[in-house]
């Protein structure tokens, strides 16, 4: 299902173009309000992220459906997006009744048409990605990514936060993302040698600033779900704000580093923790910037627009947790205590 990410994401994208939303939807909106639950909320936190960076007047949130139902979000004047892989997941579908109940807008992202929180929901965008069998989702993660960017510049065109110009460049941008997924799945021999010589470590740390630490921690997710090694997932600006301390010799660091301005800020942080005995994976597409210099393994992704990045630096640390649990002979398709679709509170 990795494998299938770039063929998978070129369907979502299509999915996306051919769906029919009401213009009604966008208008009179002074805030957006992402749901999910774990691979789907991080999914979102993405979203949320580039919707900040092109819609600057508009409040954005992403909150777990399982604390959302608690919350007293206003109403009027919002619009909330809820996404689930299966559509069957119960946190998801009981936010999204409370939201339909108060005659709140809404619009549902999920891979299955014929789910509960399809059927139940006005509009559903559909993602598209195809069967996915694997408890730990991979390739729909990635179309969630994909048909949320989709999402948020057409929010922003249409609201004229940016002009059609600037909208038809951002999609191209996406569009070629996409298309370089390809390119991001060629690390997979090195990323199987590190994981035979580290599948025995007690715990991984993930770091990254702005949008890398959101893919953190779905990089993070990902390795304790089926190799159930304990993994945290850190802003990197927090690590000295108590974190360093459980980083010691041997503790193994993924960062993640595609955002041009925070570099700097990021060799810093490489610095101080294998200052500290730890060993690095940098998932980056700057090779030029000596970054190979403060790590012991570099992960090259293709260059593309910082905000669809998230698209092309997950698929690593996705190869990451699989040859992790391979090396542990863990079943990376049906971890334990785990079920494809959590379809209890």
């Amino acid at each position: 299902e990795i494998d299938e990410i770039p063929l998978s994401l070129n369907s979502a994208i299509n999915s996306y173009l051919n769906c029919s939303i009401d213009k009604k939807i966008y208008t009179d909106i002074k805030r957006i309000c992402f749901i999910g639950c774990g691979t789907a909320l991080h999914s979102t936190l993405i979203a949320k992220s580039i919707l900040r960076q092109i819609s600057p007047y508009v409040d954005v949130y992403a909150d777990t459906a399982s604390e959302f139902v608690y919350m007293n979000y206003p109403i009027e004047g919002t619009l909330f997006i809820a996404v689930s892989q299966s559509g069957e997941t119960a946190d998801t579908l009981i936010a999204v009744r409370k939201i339909i109940k108060s005659g709140g807008k809404l619009i549902s992202i999920c891979n299955s048409p014929y789910s509960t929180l399809s059927r139940e929901s006005k509009l559903c965008i559909f993602t598209d990605a195809g069967p996915e069998i694997s408890v730990a989702s991979t390739k729909a993660y990635n179309c969630q990514v994909a048909v949320l960017s989709a999402f948020c510049i057409d929010f922003a065109h249409k609201n004229h936060y940016i002009s059609d110009i600037e909208k038809k460049l951002l999609f191209n941008d996406l569009i070629s993302s996409c298309n370089l997924a390809y390119s991001a799945l060629k690390n997979e021999n090195i990323i199987s040698t590190i994981a035979s010589l580290y599948k025995n470590v007690s715990s991984v740390f993930y770091i990254g600033r702005g949008i890398d630490y959101f893919v953190a921690k779905e990089g993070s997710l990902k390795l304790k779900e089926i190799s159930y090694i304990g993994s945290e997932s850190y802003a990197s600006g927090e690590l000295k704000h108590g974190s360093l301390a459980l980083i010691e010799k041997n503790s193994l660091v993924v960062a993640f580093i595609t955002q041009p301005n925070l570099i700097d800020k990021m060799i810093n942080n490489l610095i101080e923790v294998r200052s500290r005995g730890a060993k690095c994976i940098v998932i980056t597409p700057f090779t030029n910037r000596n970054i190979s210099s403060y790590c012991e393994y570099l992960l090259e992704i293709p260059l593309c627009n910082p905000l669809f990045s998230p698209i092309l630096s997950v698929i690593p640390a996705q190869l990451i947790a699989y040859h992790f649990a391979l090396s542990k002979g863990c079943d990376v398709d049906k971890p334990r205590n785990l079920a494809k679709s959590v379809t209890v509170e």
